[in-house]
């Protein structure tokens, strides 16, 4: 049985909490979704900041390994466990790789700051 569409896990007050300064300003919304047995990145922003058009982007997540080599993100596990270990096993300079979340300026200084160890 096909697992069906949900509304996902919202965790953009996390994110924004956990990097203040890092994310792009223009996301309303971001969440964890599980969709037919993958695991997405959901975002939500506008396209323009005087109308309210969106622009809904997924990122099948399935890419994603942890230290074994292993999926980090299974749509075995709940969307909740999946939204918890993407805002706290995912270090900043993952997030740049794996994500567009962040600004142009936060993706540098972190690429740098990683190269100077």
């Amino acid at each position: 049985m096909k697992n069906t569409f949900n509304s996902g896990v919202e965790i953009l007050p996390d994110l924004k909490k956990k990097y203040p300064s890092y994310l792009k300003p223009d996301f309303h919304s971001i969440k964890i979704t599980h969709n037919d047995g993958i695991v997405y990145l959901e975002s939500v922003r506008y396209r323009r900041s005087d109308f309210k058009d969106e622009i809904i982007e997924r990122i099948d997540l399935g890419f994603i390994i942890n230290g074994t080599s292993e999926m980090l993100f299974l749509a075995s596990r709940n969307p909740e466990d999946n939204a918890r270990l993407f805002v706290h096993q995912l270090d900043e300079y993952s997030m740049i790789n794996c994500t567009y979340l962040f600004t142009h300026e936060a993706c540098v200084e972190i690429a740098q700051r990683h190269e100077r160890g």
